[in-house]
């Protein structure tokens, strides 16, 4: 009787959750930006595209696989908030909180991110070609085999950031602060590092791409085998 009583409850529990499921996918983009003003921290699959969630407050917030394309997020505060597989295509993130937050495989081709705190955040392979991060704070963020080809990357602070495997083809990185950054399997090729600070940076000679190792390392940085 208990196993049947058990089994019962767990039948229950799947049911409850499967209908909050599709509960959640009849909502409308209306509602979806309701729900979020009110502090509702499960926003995951939202289609908020194109909404206003400027000055939110989002700490904590479960976005993943939500559609933010467009979205205007400028100074908002998502530190922490979990990103993972959503579309921020076109967002304008200026100037907002997503120290620590989880971008993994999200996409945020030409989002705005200029100001935008992104400490120790997670960007394991977050696509950011043509993102503008100018002068965002980046620093220890990750951003393993992240796509940052033509981004926008001028007076960033990147120091201690781990950016191994990232794609940096043709990026603007003039004046750029990478002291103690790691760029191991980059694809620096035409990017733009003109007074950029590589101080204790760390490059490897056999898996990286498009730099001169003799000026790096009259720069600063330290050059591997």
């Amino acid at each position: 009787m208990k196993k049947l009583a058990l089994l019962a409850l767990t039948l229950c529990t799947f049911a409850s959750i499967g209908q909050a499921a599709l509960a959640d996918e009849a909502l409308t983009p209306e509602q979806w930006l309701e729900r979020a003003k009110q502090g509702n921290k499960n926003l995951a699959g939202a289609s908020l595209s194109k909404a206003d969630l400027s000055g939110l407050n989002l700490s904590g917030a479960v976005l993943t696989s939500a559609d933010l394309s467009g979205a205007n997020l400028s100074e908002a505060n998502l530190s922490p908030a979990y990103l993972s597989n959503a579309n921020l295509t076109n967002a304008n993130l200026t100037g907002a909180n997503l120290s620590g937050a989880d971008f993994t495989n999200t996409n945020m081709t030409g989002a705005v991110l200029t100001k935008a705190d992104l400490t120790r955040a997670y960007l394991s392979k977050t696509i950011l070609s043509q993102a503008n991060l100018t002068k965002a704070n980046c620093t220890e963020a990750r951003f393993p085999n992240a796509d940052l080809t033509k981004a926008n990357l001028s007076k960033t602070q990147l120091f201690n950031a781990k950016l191994d495997g990232a794609n940096l083809k043709g990026a603007n990185m003039i004046w750029s602060e990478l002291g103690e950054a790691t760029l191991n399997r980059c694809d620096l090729t035409g990017a733009d590092l003109t007074k950029a600070d590589l101080t204790n940076s760390v490059v490897s000679k056999t898996t990286t791409k498009g730099i001169d190792f003799v000026d790096w390392e009259n720069r600063g940085a330290v050059i591997q085998p």
